[in-house]
């Protein structure tokens, strides 16, 4: 199942969501040539995945080590905890990378409350109202030099 990575010179992105989100990166990613396996509880949410995502799939829970063991984790250079739960997307964005060590970790959190759940890792927060919010500030040149209002 998983000898498509021996085959690819590219990173391992691993996604544990099939979320608006975690679909478009899957997209995003496996456009681009990255090995990219997509986790998630519901074999129906797959169906969000572009046209263009070439990885593959797996029905499972990404908060479970077993699961994560199985798409080869300590291969991924890449984890991406995408899920529509804070708390879950923190629990695995902790396991990866600490457990694993994952290089790269990033974890999408609805709540910008949530963020001090990570605030003693090296994961990369993304909040997706704070993005709209520097986006919309942007546009509308709300900011200064320093980013503030």
């Amino acid at each position: 199942m998983f000898d498509f990575l021996s085959r690819k010179k590219q990173k391992l992105v691993i996604i544990a969501g099939a979320s608006r989100f975690g679909t478009r990166v899957a997209g995003l990613f496996s456009g681009k040539g990255y090995d990219v396996i997509v986790i998630d509880t519901d074999k129906n949410a797959f169906c969000k995945l572009p046209d263009n995502f070439g990885g593959l799939t797996v029905e499972g829970d990404a908060s479970d080590t077993s699961t994560l063991e199985t798409v080869h984790i300590q291969k991924a250079s890449v984890c991406i905890a995408a899920t529509d739960n804070d708390s879950t997307n923190s629990l695995i964005a902790q396991i990866a990378g600490r457990v694993y060590t994952v290089p790269d970790v990033y974890c999408r959190l609805n709540d910008t409350s949530n963020t001090q759940m990570l605030t003693r890792s090296r994961v990369h927060i993304i909040c997706p109202s704070d993005l709209c919010l520097q986006e919309f500030e942007r546009q509308n040149g709300l900011t200064t030099d320093e980013g503030n209002v």
